[in-house]
């Protein structure tokens, strides 16, 4: 199934308004995805369709016409400068979980995607939407993709242990899941956790959570 560039929407679960914390690109030119992370993902007319927490796959073609896809800002902006026309997206979602979107792009020359490829992308969003399930079960945020790192080392001072732990607090890992998951028994865990409170200078998980994700928005 060829394709010259890709795109990669993580979505914040536990979010009532989905939204998109992190985008990443193997094969897009680094000041490209930049422009669309800053600029043009805001008018990106499939978001909407992305942040549904409905898992499926779709052509951009299958939702509108040629016209108004030329005429559009992101479109003569961004992707025709890209030599791109055609776009497959799917959206990740495992038990009512989104996690992100994944997108496929190529130019005129290869044709729009075919059925087949539709057919195949979808099994493979199915595969993917899956393995996100059983990551992360409690669904994501920049915690449990390690943005969270150089932020907790910085205003806190934790440990590399430390923001692992905290990492894995902030996405939803049980206690147990945890200890099991580090190869640490229970009490070296709270032990850990008790560090991280008084580090970051709050007293119970609540207090935490609200930190953590105060520190995100910043």
């Amino acid at each position: 199934m060829p394709f010259k560039y890709s795109l990669a929407s993580f979505f914040e679960s536990r979010s009532a308004s989905r939204r998109t914390f992190k985008i990443v690109s193997e094969d897009l030119p680094e000041e490209s995805l930049r422009a669309y992370d800053q600029t043009y993902s805001a008018m990106d007319y499939m978001v909407w369709r992305d942040a549904q927490p409905v898992r499926e796959v779709y052509r951009e073609s299958d939702l509108f016409t040629e016209r108004l896809i030329e005429s559009s800002t992101i479109y003569k902006e961004w992707l025709e400068p890209l030599g791109m026309y055609y776009s497959m997206s799917g959206n990740c979602v495992q038990d009512g979980i989104i996690y992100g979107s994944i997108a496929i792009m190529r130019g005129r020359d290869l044709g729009n995607f075919t059925d087949d490829e539709l057919e195949l992308f979808s099994i493979i969003n199915d595969h993917v939407s899956q393995r996100m399930g059983q990551l992360y079960p409690a669904g994501i945020g920049r915690s449990s993709l390690g943005e969270s790192s150089s932020w907790l080392r910085t205003s806190f001072g934790l440990t590399s242990r430390e923001i692992e732990i905290a990492e894995l607090l902030a996405g939803g890992s049980e206690r147990s899941v945890i200890a099991e998951q580090l190869s640490i028994s229970q009490n070296t865990l709270k032990k850990h956790i008790s560090n991280i409170y008084r580090k970051m200078g709050v007293s119970n998980e609540v207090a935490f959570l609200v930190a953590v994700n105060r520190g995100f928005e910043l």
